[in-house]
């Protein structure tokens, strides 16, 4: 469903505020996640800001359930997915959504980590784990 904004408080679902905004982008295929454009918390987030990649890499394949519960909880904290009904303007809720979003891409790319620490193969950035990411609840999953 189409979610149009058209000031504070204004979102009216499904309604269109002019023809520009009906207009939807054809589907695209993003390129796979690079390491250096997520934003990890504790050591791999220190060890990315010296630009270390494989350090970072390997400290969170080594550590995944330390790294997952962190996830877990930013992304508690955040509430899960976004409503819309609950921001003022369509730039807060977009702020909140793309952080919710980093939060299921740095999951996906620590399980990739684990995965190639673990396997002692090459990250695959393509690789999310033996269960899903998020639950019915939007709740982020260990995977095991």
């Amino acid at each position: 469903m189409r979610t149009a904004y058209r000031g504070p408080s204004q979102w009216q679902p499904g309604r269109a505020s002019s023809p520009k905004a009906t207009q939807v982008a054809p589907q695209q295929a993003y390129p796979p996640v690079s390491p250096l454009s997520l934003h990890f918390p504790g050591r791999a987030g220190e060890l990315q800001a010296q630009g270390d990649t494989a350090d970072a890499i390997r400290d969170l394949g080594d550590n995944y359930r330390t790294y997952h519960d962190e996830l877990v909880l930013r992304l508690s904290k955040l509430g899960g997915r976004p409503d819309p009904s609950r921001f003022e303007s369509v730039d807060a809720f977009r702020s909140a959504f793309a952080q919710a979003q980093e939060i299921v891409r740095l999951e996906a790319l620590l399980r990739a980590a684990r995965f190639a620490i673990a396997s002692g193969e090459p990250l695959d950035y393509s690789y999310t784990g033996r269960v899903a990411l998020l639950d019915d609840r939007d709740r982020l999953l260990l995977d095991p």
